[in-house]
């Protein structure tokens, strides 16, 4: 599937499972610094690469068994109501600095995924509560060295 047709099924706030998207998955074409309220779902598919720069989400985001071939980029992404990344793979490297922002009991969570690339957690800033559980890594993530990410 065509990046630009992903698109506009999860502009509907309908979920994407099972296809495989040949490009980058590009939020940014929406806009830079937007608003977005309908929910992201992204189950049981496989994307080239995926960019949401300075994407402000009002509604869940969730990654659930999903391999992302290339890059992930999040950079300055705000989850107001959460992001689940679940029993994924992460080949290239996954972008999540100056982000986060979950609201409340609005969970960011990190489970049963695998990163193979540097995954950034630079001046990240998790409200609510923030779980890594069960992931693995073959490269560097300086998780630990955020006070402000710290895992539950």
């Amino acid at each position: 599937m065509k990046p630009k047709k992903a698109l506009a099924i999860l502009a509907k706030g309908r979920p994407l499972v099972g296809v495989r998207i040949d490009g980058t998955l590009d939020f940014t074409t929406w806009g830079v610094e937007i608003k977005i309220s309908k929910p992201i779902t992204i189950r049981n598919c496989v994307l080239d690469s995926l960019k949401a720069l300075f994407c402000y989400f009002h509604s869940p985001v969730v990654l659930r068994n999903t391999k992302i071939l290339g890059d992930a980029s999040f950079y300055a992404g705000y989850f107001f109501e959460g992001l689940h990344i679940n029993q994924c793979e992460f080949l290239g490297e996954l972008d999540l600095q100056c982000g986060g922002h979950n609201k409340n009991e609005n969970r960011v969570i990190l489970q049963s995924t695998r990163f193979d690339g540097f995954v950034n957690f630079f001046d990240c800033w998790y409200e609510g509560p923030f779980v890594v559980r069960g992931c693995s890594s073959t490269a560097v993530c300086h998780l630990i060295a955020n006070r402000h990410c710290q895992p539950n």
